[in-house]
């Protein structure tokens, strides 16, 4: 089912995300769990009195149907997840729109964007690339909006330096006059 991917982190609810992914969100819930589960195992083995008997029944109930989901939940989401590597080079478009947006072919570079985006929307290069073509072409509005939309992506977190500079860039272009071709001068 996994193939390459480490089966054995369906075990504990969380760990397929943290460590496929590197969510964040799924460490909390990793980390929530194990705490729930520490609370549950002191409080029946070593401080009895701690708990009524029947909250710790309760609690146990709530670990086992917890986990249960967390590791069905874990496997539905990785089954059907697109790869976040690109495996195969020859077939990867995201070249192809490097070197049309280095060439200034903004209309080829910009239709292998939105191709690359339409496979997965949560391709962070293919979106951070896009934002820097909007802002050349000076379409500041669409950039900044493509740059919010990339702010909520947790796999965007390592190029938030890059997300960062682009904004301080369209805020510097939003405030320049325009040139006599109806363009903002390029950065």
């Amino acid at each position: 089912m996994f193939g390459t991917k480490p089966w054995m982190t369906l075990l504990w609810p969380g760990l397929t995300q943290v460590w496929m992914r590197g969510s964040w969100t799924a460490l909390a819930v990793a980390v929530v769990v194990g705490g729930t589960l520490n609370t549950a195992l002191l409080a029946t083995l070593v401080w009895r009195d701690l708990l009524p008997e029947q909250v710790r029944n309760t609690l146990w109930l709530a670990i086992g149907v917890l986990w249960a989901a967390g590791a069905f939940y874990s496997a539905f989401c990785e089954s059907g997840a697109p790869p976040h590597r690109r495996l195969d080079p020859a077939e990867d478009a995201f070249p192809k729109a490097v070197a049309e947006y280095l060439k200034g072919n903004w209309y080829e570079a910009e239709r292998t964007l939105a191709a690359l985006l339409r496979q997965d929307v949560r391709d962070v290069p293919a979106r951070l690339l896009l934002v820097s073509l909007l802002r050349r072409t000076g379409r500041l509005e669409e950039a900044g909006r493509q740059l919010d939309t990339l702010a909520r992506f947790e796999t965007a977190d390592p190029w938030e330096l890059e997300m960062k500079r682009e904004r301080q860039q369209i805020h510097s272009q939003s405030h320049e006059p325009e040139t006599s071709e109806g363009l903002r001068p390029a950065a």
